[in-house]
């Protein structure tokens, strides 16, 4: 340092007159004998490590779904708007419902904004600072010291933010409070052209640690998690109902939504806690949010099938709050069978009212996915070591209440697994039948356990199948069909060209089931398909 103000000192003084010459070196005379300290890089950053994040393919925590039933197109096609809800924060940091990682969020937002405070908050002791990406690390380096105000440290991180710190949609600075948190007043951005709200709006995320400078390690990063201050509101637009039938949401209108509000970020306490929880007061203004779409905004993709456009920028991102009943959904589709495309078709949903839970929190992803009605059923069972066929109880996949019965189905087969009932004797050349195996008798010779149970809703009908007396709901799942089954009959004899050839014995329980309407019994239900 001092022989580069020396250097630059005789380079001032070449310039000079001769009248300032012994002013110029008596100055620099005095500056030599000045220490200047200097911090090295790696005293004068601070580093963070983005954690809790998962990776890429970690499932989303969902909870239970809403399923709405809407009213039907002039052909008579029906449909069911369903709601699936994803806790964000629990699954790891996602944005526009979208898995954001330390790798990846640099991508997604390209940086975060910081501050620090002492740790009772009362004094700033580092300005406000963007963090990159470096490696793995997120780091900024300062002009001084950064304890040399307080130590611990306090610091507090948001993202997505501009170089200044301003988030969009936040009302002036983000302050830390009284009780260590921070404060700050939110509106919900609109669209100039009010056709794409969604695209105007961003998931904001918080979090905040506490570093004391002896326990700090520069080379690895403190660790810190980020939590979502937002609700995410995002639509499946396309659907595959049937082979040849897809649909298509071509715009949605949110009305009665509370659009601003005020809220305080609360961290845990302890060294290295990152901020867990946001809370809202949300205020009396409500809006109108609107996003249009297009069949090339469509992506399909694991775990994100047919959902908004490829960059993810068309999830809204609302203020958390109880809806009301004034709060309401209105969305605009058509069919597209083959080439031909139909009318559009609004519907509209009252989500305060109709939703199974109105509450939105903050973290939380409400995914909304048109579907025509839809009848599946999934079967489940179990074989023990002992080849003994158990607990048979069959699932509604589909999306509407339905009415469920089962045919119990046994043959013998041969160890290819086709069924066989009969072969031909070389010895005389006659042809021998294989007795054909009837659940009648393998109920009298007590094959089963528990067969059908009148109270666990099971009846068996004159035709042979067996009724399940009850509506399943979506999701839902009937009792055991029977507890189990055990063959007692020895394997019949089979010979292929005059050669003894083992059987085994297979069943199978082929299910049938039908939409289960309002006020219907099952005994109608099923009359009515004759």
């Amino acid at each position: 340092m001092k022989k580069e103000m020396k250097t630059t000192r005789q380079y001032v003084l070449c310039l000079l007159s001769a009248a300032f010459a012994v002013l110029s070196v008596s100055c620099q005379r005095e500056m030599e004998e000045v220490a200047v300290p200097q911090l090295t890089a790696e005293e004068n950053s601070i580093a963070f490590k983005i954690t809790g994040t998962g990776a890429l393919t970690k499932a989303p925590v969902q909870a239970v779904k809403t399923l709405i039933p809407l009213e039907g197109d002039e052909e008579g096609y029906t449909f069911s708007l369903e709601e699936t809800v994803t806790d964000l924060n629990a699954a790891g940091v996602f944005t526009k419902g979208k898995p954001a990682t330390t790798q990846n969020v640099g991508t997604l937002y390209g940086s975060f904004y910081a501050f620090a405070y002492n740790t009772a908050g009362t004094e700033q002791a580092l300005e406000g600072a963007t963090f990159n990406l470096n490696g793995e690390l997120w780091e900024h380096s300062y002009h001084k010291n950064p304890w040399e105000k307080a130590d611990p440290l306090k610091f507090y991180m948001w993202m997505p933010a501009a170089a200044d710190g301003s988030m969009k949609g936040v009302e002036g600075a983000v302050t830390p409070n009284s009780s260590g948190g921070l404060t700050f007043s939110y509106t919900s951005p609109v669209s100039t052209d009010g056709k794409s709200d969604a695209v105007a709006q961003e998931d904001i995320l918080f979090s905040s640690v506490s570093l004391a400078k002896d326990e700090y390690d520069a080379t690895k990063g403190a660790d810190i998690t980020f939590q979502h201050a937002l609700t995410g509101v995002k639509f499946t637009i396309s659907n595959d109902n049937t082979i040849d039938t897809k649909t298509y949401i071509t715009k949605v209108v949110i009305k009665g939504m509370k659009n601003s509000g005020t809220c305080t970020v609360t961290p845990t306490t302890g060294t290295h806690s990152s901020a867990t929880s946001s809370v809202w007061t949300p205020g009396e203004t409500t809006a109108t949010f609107t996003q249009e779409y297009a069949k090339s905004n469509v992506i399909s993709g694991t775990g994100y099938p047919a959902l908004n456009d490829a960059d993810t920028t068309m999830t809204f991102w609302v203020i958390p709050q109880e809806l009301s009943d004034t709060v309401s959904l209105e969305i605009t589709f058509h069919l597209e069978k083959g080439t031909a495309v139909g009318e559009d078709i609004v519907r509209t949903v009252n989500l305060g009212t109709q939703l199974n839970n109105p509450t939105w929190t903050a973290g939380q992803l409400h995914t909304f996915s048109l579907k025509g009605k839809e009848v599946v059923v999934h079967i489940e069972d179990e074989i023990s070591s002992a080849g003994v066929k158990q607990n048979v109880e069959i699932t509604n996949n589909g999306n509407v209440d339905c009415f469920i019965r089962a045919a119990i189905i046994g043959n013998w087969a041969d160890p290819d697994g086709n069924a066989v009932f009969g072969y031909t004797d070389f010895t005389d050349g006659s042809y021998e039948e294989i007795e054909p195996w009837s659940v009648d008798t393998a109920i009298n010779d007590n094959e089963f356990t528990n067969l059908a149970l009148s109270d666990r809703n099971w009846e068996r009908g004159t035709d042979g199948y067996f009724y399940y007396k009850v509506a399943v709901p979506s999701g839902g799942q009937t009792t055991a069909l029977f507890d189990t089954y055990t063959p007692s009959a020895t394997p019949p004899e089979y010979k292929v060209a005059g050669k003894p050839v083992a059987v085994h014995f297979v069943m199978e329980i082929a299910v049938q089931a039908i939409e289960a309407k309002s006020g219907q019994t099952y005994s109608a239900a099923w009359a009515a398909t004759n």
